[in-house]
């Protein structure tokens, strides 16, 4: 299996590799990202749903979230830094909010405040599969953009899938 591995305790490392993936989109190959410590989220919604420490993403949709917007795609294209992406993935266990958005993905709004001036959104996948082997089962980080109208965010969302709220 062709993987990367992004290890958000080294930061000049990270940095380096966010760097090299920005400028030559390696396409579908998955990208471990550890030091990720997901299962801590567990202690703000009182339930076991993380049951490892570790997540994935794949190449293409770190590629993607770097590139300047609109481009192809504008759903997937946010500009982001290479610092604001490693910042992002070191804020998930402080988050500000935890939301279910479906029975294995959650919204994880960070405290993190972006480039953009905005907070993260962080869309995690639990239970997920890797591209290149189908019977693994992952946490899978599917994306990350700055989100606006927090407040909007929350007041939209059914009480009993907003997990957290700090």
């Amino acid at each position: 299996m062709n993987t990367k591995t992004i290890n958000i305790g080294n930061r000049t490392k990270a940095i380096e590799l966010l760097i090299e993936i920005k400028n030559k989109n390696y396409g579908r190959i998955d990208i471990k990202i550890e030091n990720l410590y997901l299962k801590k989220l567990n202690k703000f919604v009182d339930k076991n749903l993380f049951t490892k420490n570790d997540a994935y993403i794949s190449a293409e949709t770190l590629w993607s979230i770097m590139q300047d917007g609109p481009g192809e795609d504008i759903h997937h294209h946010h500009g982001l830094t290479e610092s604001d992406v490693l910042d992002g993935l070191r804020s998930i266990t402080d988050p500000h909010l935890i939301i279910q958005a479906e029975i294995n993905r959650f919204l994880i709004v960070s405290l993190f405040i972006s480039s953009f001036g905005l907070p993260l959104m962080i869309v995690i996948e639990i239970n997920a599969t890797l591209r290149n082997d189908n019977q693994a089962s992952i946490n899978k980080i599917v994306t990350i953009y700055p989100k606006d109208d927090i407040q909007g965010l929350i007041e939209k969302t059914p009480e009993k899938q907003l997990l957290y709220k700090k």
